[in-house]
């Protein structure tokens, strides 16, 4: 590193949380020179703004690619084997008429819809990011944003701009037997910061969700108040990629109400809080539930404040 990187950390971990910023990184730097990312400029930006954020991405020793034009960026990724592909703009997103700028757009059931609502210079970068993706191995993403916030894109997992990519397939099973025990352990040890209890596995399962090649897993157990989500893990290095989404997509289909449990610190509680009918805050707990009738939710409260730990 650089003599200024600590500055430049110091001014990251104000963007995000300190944890993300020196997740990605060690990711970033752990992976070949311009690998981590292609910046290609899409539209009139300012460009000393670019030239800022190029100096601070040197002082941590992390050099992206910078495209200029879009000749060919689909064999430029895949002669890279870049990690993600960011298109800057004077936008912070893809700005579909009449509706929010989306943050996570996946191609498998959005592309259609979204491609009409957008304006000509933005179908053209949903057309080329549709070409990098179909081009270049997972896990290759696509943002779009402006320069002002390509670090906020960076280095956190929530992102700043418009995420394009492909979702993931979800295999269902009902038994850990169906499984890898050792890759299934691997998601959860990264996603929580420690392994699995071996009890664990030998719980009543109701269906195990695995997202693409083991990079997320949810597990639903059944109890008497209807199935209970357990474990809910993506990898570390697949945060921000829209995983989390597409399992959650499986089980809201598969589970007419559902009830789960996190700790107050967990940095997921906010989005559980989206995702749910009702919660409960408490100081070791909150707990949350969708699709539970009133009478049973006392219960639900109950029974998640009184299992046991899995992590210390």
């Amino acid at each position: 590193m650089t003599p200024g990187a600590d500055v430049v950390l110091r001014f990251l971990r104000s963007v995000g949380q300190r944890a993300e910023v020196d997740f990605y990184v060690d990711l970033f730097r752990s992976q070949e020179d311009g690998s981590f990312a292609i910046l290609s400029v899409a539209g009139p930006i300012d460009r000393d703004l670019l030239d800022v954020d190029l100096r601070y991405l040197r002082q941590l020793g992390l050099e992206p690619v910078i495209a200029d034009d879009q000749a060919d960026l689909a064999a430029l990724a895949v002669e890279q084997r870049a990690r993600k592909v960011v298109f800057l703009g004077p936008w912070r997103g893809l700005e579909p008429a009449g509706r929010p700028r989306p943050s996570l757009v996946d191609l498998n059931t959005e592309y259609d819809a979204l491609r009409a609502e957008l304006p000509a210079p933005q179908v053209r970068l949903l057309d080329e990011a549709q070409r990098i993706i179909d081009a270049v191995p997972p896990p290759i993403t696509v943002a779009v944003t402006s320069p002002l916030q390509l670090l906020r894109e960076l280095f956190t997992v929530k992102g700043s701009g418009t995420l394009v990519r492909r979702g993931a397939r979800i295999q269902r099973v009902d038994s850990f037997d169906q499984l890898d025990s050792e890759r299934l352990g691997a998601v959860i040890e990264s996603a929580f910061g420690g392994p699995a209890p071996a009890e664990l596995y030998e719980r009543p399962v109701e269906r195990v969700y695995i997202a693409g090649d083991y990079r997320g897993a949810a597990i639903v157990s059944p109890s008497e108040i209807g199935p209970y989500l357990t474990k809910f893990a993506v990898d570390r290095g697949a945060q921000g990629e829209g995983i989390g989404r597409d399992l959650w997509r499986a089980l809201v289909a598969d589970c007419d109400s559902l009830h789960w449990r996190c700790r107050p610190a967990n940095p997921i509680a906010s989005w559980y809080a989206k995702q749910c009918d009702g919660l409960v805050r408490t100081d070791d707990w909150h707990v949350f539930w969708r699709g539970v009738p009133a009478q049973r939710i006392p219960d639900v409260i109950e029974r998640c404040r009184s299992l046991p730990r899995d992590f210390a």
